[in-house]
């Protein structure tokens, strides 16, 4: 092959016991890293050790709705040409619910709605609701209300219709 080792790099170290890992692993495999879809811009296998990394090194502390983790020694230039595709509004025919958010994955990887109640949809935005409200949001669906769009989802609309 044309691939070369170059260098490991340390990212930290998780306390979690393998059967923790696994299980993170595949609710990763079961629900954002799916088999049936790899957009290479916006959800490669460098997003899924972002996300992967981030669940197992931030795993307590993902539960929090203020805590932003961050990766200090991933290197920046991993995923740069993916990054820069998708902020150029390259989606390779797909919405831009296909982008990835290693944050909210990582939240999602590791449980955090099951563990506080959060609602970690799309709409939710990562708030805190107790049991009650999030059975009462999936048994009532919709409510005929539009979906709100993110901030990162209004950036790439708008340099989508400045290319149009």
């Amino acid at each position: 092959t044309n691939a070369r080792y170059q260098e490991s790099i340390a990212l930290g170290t998780t306390t979690l016991s393998q059967g923790k890992i696994n299980e993170i692993v595949n609710k990763l495999r079961d629900t954002t890293f799916t088999s049936s879809s790899y957009p290479l811009m916006n959800r490669n296998c460098n997003h899924f050790t972002t996300t992967l990394a981030m669940a197992l090194l931030h795993y307590d502390q993902l539960t929090d709705p203020g805590y932003h983790p961050s990766l200090q020694k991933y290197p920046g230039w991993v995923n740069r040409l993916a990054r820069t595709g998708t902020g150029l509004g390259c989606l390779n025919g797909e919405g831009v619910d296909v982008i990835c958010d290693p944050e909210r994955e990582a939240q999602v990887a590791v449980g955090a709605e099951e563990r506080v109640g959060w609602d970690l949809s799309k709409n939710g935005g990562g708030n805190a609701k107790s049991a009650t409200d999030s059975k009462k949001a999936s048994a009532g669906g919709n409510s005929g209300k539009k979906e709100e769009l993110t901030e990162e989802q209004k950036k790439i609309l708008t340099k989508l219709k400045k290319k149009g």
